[in-house]
């Protein structure tokens, strides 16, 4: 399959639809319908950006596609599915009035495959109907399809908000981690828990709605300090990683896809080790693991094998204990780079940010240090002022502050910006909370036991939002859709209470 293929798939490229408007009143509404069909990374996934709101940013995107593929958006007023036997496939937007070519990029995704545009008062009460549709000769046909989704699109409400009160799940002894993703295939988000004292992995299992099952326990072996879910042998289906703080080892369970795990393997790593992330370090497609190690001062690195297995690659060594380590493109290469908050125990507000360039093959260049604050505990990554380059959020436990290091686009960090937020901030993370297009950032807070929004105003500036409770010392936080209204909800460990909350988020009327 190729391009003049999909040109013929999708006849009316750009073509000027007129659309039919019911008025603008109520308000706006985004429905995800289907199931979408299988290529060779699983189901392609559709994402939106911005809100379907008079006044803001709107946009759509596909993740967990063929890498180089084409695919294209085709919409319709029409909502009368259509059967696409030779695809095994329901098509929704039936008749299509306007379409829509993108390419994939080589990690799976078209973040904007519909490029963010202002929604006009034209578009005020109009509803539509999207798909997107992928080459893969993996799939049936040779073509994947994302779910479908509905919009109606309605009047500035006043933005996107989270509720005072959640809905809160029990787990395991002193939760320390929580992730976001469908263990079970059925296209809805599941929870996945790190449970400190009580030695385990909770699982719960999503009904769609933002409703969880009551939690599953897994086995995790000693003191448990962070869990992810990842694809590490290639067939579609989410492992679980997680690391073992007593005994100095990441274990990894091959998911069975159902919500069930198989028996751990055991890898040795440094002293202590806290957080684990996921990304391809060697360009070789497979999921590689980076680890932080708290109390050797380093990072170790195992380069995944592509059948769930690791060898590992040269560890990473410095001067600070290291808390939280993610991966991202720092300079552009389209090679993921490692971040690193180090803590510097033996020298009073000396903690900084590491940046190690990748070097495409697993190892990485000499340090670059950045200072940020004190008792450097979580840092999130992404292009907060959308200038094209990926910058830092870090939260500052001992300071209660944020800062924020703006990236120049060849792997260095510009001076920190500080911005005071509440008692202990123990967890960051980036989203649209108010789906306007800019970054968001989500602090939670160990003391005053709340979560702390952050509207992005454009430039890398951000205003504070009157904090959400949640009490039981909330210790980490995860953003994600978890009722697919294509809204940003939230999850929240609290290792008080033994728990995970879960905040819905909701139009405000």
């Amino acid at each position: 399959m190729t391009r003049p293929f999909l040109l013929a798939l999708c006849p009316s490229i750009f073509a000027t639809a007129t659309w039919t408007q019911d008025g603008c009143a109520g308000t706006a509404d985004v429905e995800l319908v289907g199931l979408g069909t299988v290529g060779s990374s699983g189901v392609p996934t559709l994402s939106m950006g911005g809100a379907p709101l008079e006044g803001f940013g709107f946009s759509l995107g596909v993740h967990d596609a063929l890498p180089g593929a084409h695919g294209c958006f085709l919409f319709s007023q029409n909502e009368a599915p259509l059967l696409l036997p030779q695809f095994g496939a329901v098509f929704y937007p039936s008749a299509p009035l306007l379409t829509q070519v993108f390419e994939i990029s080589t990690d799976g995704e078209a973040l904007e495959a519909i490029p963010t545009l202002p929604v006009l008062t034209a578009y005020c009460g109009v509803r539509v109907t999207a798909q997107a549709v992928v080459l893969d000769p993996a799939a049936q046909g040779g073509v994947a399809f994302t779910k479908a989704v509905r919009v109606g699109f309605g009047p500035d409400p006043g933005g996107v908000a989270f509720p005072a009160v959640s809905s809160s799940y029990a787990v395991g002894e002193f939760p320390r981690s929580v992730a976001i993703g469908d263990l079970n295939g059925d296209q809805v988000p599941d929870l996945v828990v790190a449970n400190d004292e009580s030695s385990s992995v909770s699982v719960l299992l999503g009904t769609g709605d933002g409703t969880f099952g009551p939690a599953a326990t897994v086995p995790a072996g000693d003191a448990p300090g962070s869990a992810i879910v990842v694809d590490t042998d290639g067939d579609h289906v989410l492992d679980l990683v997680v690391t073992k703080q007593n005994t100095d080892e990441v274990s990894v369970m091959l998911g069975n896809g159902d919500g069930t795990f198989g028996v751990a393997v055991e890898y040795a790593v440094g002293d202590r080790p806290y957080t684990v992330a996921a990304d391809d370090l060697n360009g070789d497609l497979v999921t590689d693991l980076v680890v932080a190690n708290v109390d050797s001062n380093d990072v170790s690195v195992l380069l995944g094998v592509g059948d769930g297995t690791f060898a590992p690659a040269p560890t990473v060594t410095f001067f600070g204990e290291a808390f939280f380590v993610a991966t991202g493109d720092l300079n552009g290469d389209s090679i993921p780079d490692l971040v690193i908050g180090e803590v510097d125990s033996m020298v009073a507000f000396s903690d900084r940010v590491q940046i190690r360039l990748g070097a495409g093959d697993g190892t990485f260049l000499p340090a670059q240090y950045y200072a940020a604050g004190t008792s450097v505990w979580s840092l999130a990554i992404g292009d907060l002022d959308q200038d094209g380059d990926e910058d830092v959020a870090v939260a500052n436990l001992a300071v209660d502050e944020v800062s924020i290091l703006l990236g120049n686009g060849d792997g260095s960090l510009a001076a920190p910006h500080e911005i005071p937020v509440g008692d202990i901030p123990r967890s960051i993370a980036i989203t649209d909370a108010n789906r306007d297009g800019i970054p968001d950032l989500v602090v939670v807070h160990s003391i005053s036991d709340d979560v702390l929004v952050l509207l992005g105003q454009g430039g890398g500036i951000f205003q504070p939002q009157p904090p959400v409770f949640t009490g039981g010392s909330p210790f980490l936080v995860a953003a994600g859709d978890l009722n697919g209204d294509l809204l940003p909800d939230l999850a929240v460990a609290g290792g008080g209470d033994d728990s995970v909350a879960v905040f819905l988020s909701s139009v405000l009327d």
